[in-house]
């Protein structure tokens, strides 16, 4: 029995302080390439390899080997906002280990340099280029040539390798930094200039120089940059954790999105061990994961087309349950 719920219609004015898109520099999903879906800064992959993201999603986030794995992105004049806000997701699985003991992320321009801003992990404790601690570790965003002061972050909560993702969010507004970790604000401190500089922008390595490379070991996934800050209600979204159960699949196969990015059409394509109730459950990031669509029925093998075109461009997750199990994937709708 193929019963399809209507479409949630979304008033415009409901969520009018979300918007993910405006101001949006940069963005990259990571969905089995290092494309920009802005249109702007894509990405050159140099030793990273693809591998699955938050919800074990394969092909939907890059690893790096904490050697010599890195995203270069050419420079671009965008690259070189006034204020800004850098963001990451991140699943820390080791520390570099050479002089000064920076773990980059996102890096553009030199260390200390003029017009230079990074999001990165380090050592705060021992605030020293030749001892090392592995047990004070802290994000942290830098901005011009002043550093985050370590003193604001010694009482931090510490990073612990290989203990799951972190959402990252780096904001500067002309006057301060802002550090956001998994939604709640972790420090801030003065700024008060940040110049421009040429250099090429890199994702999982410095740009300073040959002997610290500051290697990032682990995934990182949907890096964004914009040329504002965002509000509290927009970080939200942008962090929005969904709970999934995605070890719970051995009455399912994982379903295949095709195509994605989709612009009107999306076929949703598994396969059941035996017939059951599927549910498919779409949800809008950029709304707070409100549902925006539904879908239930009576299934065995086969794929479901649904109609996409009524949704706006932007990031969407989709839930589907099936025989107790369920799994999340992530859905760009051009």
């Amino acid at each position: 029995m193929l019963l399809t719920l209507a479409l949630i219609i979304i008033l415009k004015n409901a969520h009018a302080q979300v918007n993910l898109n405006s101001g949006l520099i940069m963005y990259l999903p990571f969905s089995g390439n290092a494309i920009d879906a802005a249109g702007n800064n894509t990405g050159i992959v140099s030793n990273a390899a693809l591998t699955t993201d938050e919800h074990g999603n394969a092909n939907s986030a890059y690893y790096f080997n904490g050697v010599n794995s890195y995203i270069r992105i050419p420079h671009d004049p965008s690259l070189n906002p006034g204020v800004f806000t850098i963001s990451a997701k991140v699943n820390m699985q080791g520390f570099w280990v050479g002089r000064c003991y920076n773990n980059m992320i996102i890096c553009k321009g030199t260390d200390r340099s003029y017009g230079s801003y990074s999001l990165r992990a380090t050592q705060t404790l021992a605030d020293d280029c030749y001892i090392y601690d592995t047990l004070s570790q802290n994000y942290r965003c830098d901005v011009q040539t002043i550093n985050c002061p370590v003193s604001t972050m010694n009482n931090l909560p510490h990073i612990t390798t290989n203990s799951g993702w972190d959402c990252l969010i780096g904001t500067y507004d002309g006057d301060s930094v802002k550090m956001y970790v998994n939604g709640r604000l972790r420090y801030a401190y003065r700024e008060t200039g940040l110049g421009t500089n040429t250099s090429d922008l890199y994702i999982g390595q410095s740009s300073i120089f040959a002997n610290e490379l500051f290697s990032f070991k682990g995934k990182i996934d949907e890096v964004r940059m914009y040329n504002r800050v965002l509000n509290e209600d927009e970080r939200k979204a942008l962090c929005a954790f969904i709970p999934t159960s995605i070890s719970k699949i051995s009455n399912m196969e994982k379903p295949v999105l095709f195509p994605n990015p989709a612009k009107n059409n999306l076929s949703v394509q598994f396969q059941l061990r035996y017939a059951d109730d599927v549910s498919i459950v779409v949800t809008d990031i950029a709304a707070r994961n409100m549902i925006v669509l539904q879908d239930q029925y009576s299934a065995g093998r086969q794929s479901k087309n649904i109609d996409i075109s009524s949704l706006s461009s932007g990031i969407y997750l989709i839930k589907i349950t099936a025989n107790g199990s369920e799994t999340v994937q992530k859905l760009i709708k051009e």
